[in-house]
């Protein structure tokens, strides 16, 4: 039984963890080997105290034997215009804890809570060679709804796609 929760600032080294290693097996190929190689638990740590200090919406851990395993991070639509939507920020789960069920459970209930939030659809942004997340979500029920935007990550430019779920 996965046991997700509400994140508290004792969990920002553990959610750090879990970024920078995702980032680092999911983004191979993805993002620049020297952006991921520049990657610390560390900084990330300090990045993830501020978010949980003064968060824009709210994160979710899944926790196994103790330790965290993933995250999802959700909230009110940071796209222009977008009143009414729900947006999944970001979710991750560290790459040994793959296709065990976290990302699915971390999924509902970010979802439950938004829709009980009364948010008539839900997006999220995902890197357009993600094809492995892009696979997840589709499966999850979200489906791209042709907006696409650029993001420069490490010198390179990224092509980001919005899924959309209603």
């Amino acid at each position: 039984p996965t046991m997700t929760r509400r994140a508290t600032l004792q969990d920002a080294p553990g959610i750090a963890r879990v970024h920078v290693q995702t980032w680092k097996v999911a983004y191979d190929g993805i993002v620049p080997r020297a952006h991921l190689d520049g990657l610390s638990g560390e900084a990330r740590t300090l990045r993830w105290r501020d978010n949980l200090s003064n968060p824009l919406g709210v994160t979710l851990v899944a926790e196994s034997g103790g330790q965290v395993v993933g995250w999802l991070s959700y909230g009110k639509s940071r796209d222009e215009g977008a009143d009414g939507v729900g947006e999944i920020y970001g979710i991750y789960v560290h790459p040994d804890s793959w296709n065990q069920g976290f990302g699915r459970q971390l999924m509902q209930d970010a979802e439950q809570a938004l829709w009980l939030e009364k948010y008539r659809s839900i997006t999220l942004w995902v890197f357009e060679l993600n094809a492995r997340s892009r696979r997840f979500y589709e499966h999850s029920g979200y489906s791209a709804d042709g907006t696409r935007k650029t993001v420069s990550i490490g010198g390179q430019e990224l092509v980001e796609l919005r899924y959309a779920k209603k």
